[in-house]
């Protein structure tokens, strides 16, 4: 997110044309809506999920047709 914040940033600063200014306002209300996103997640629930994930190694089977 941060790399996000940075280039967009970084390109306000710059001489731009009124689409690549549309592109950075749509680039930046997408950003305010995925932090509210990742904000709202409950990341230990999702973290605590994956600890009781379990893992099971099965073998793969090449199969040559011909």
């Amino acid at each position: 997110m941060c790399g996000i914040i940075f280039s967009r940033k970084m390109l306000e600063g710059t001489a731009l044309g009124t689409e690549q200014k549309q592109l950075l306002r749509t680039s930046a209300q997408c950003q305010q809506q995925l932090s509210k996103i990742l904000d709202d997640s409950d990341l230990d629930s999702i973290i605590d999920g994956y600890d009781i994930s379990e893992f099971v190694l099965f073998p793969l089977i090449y199969i040559h047709v011909v």
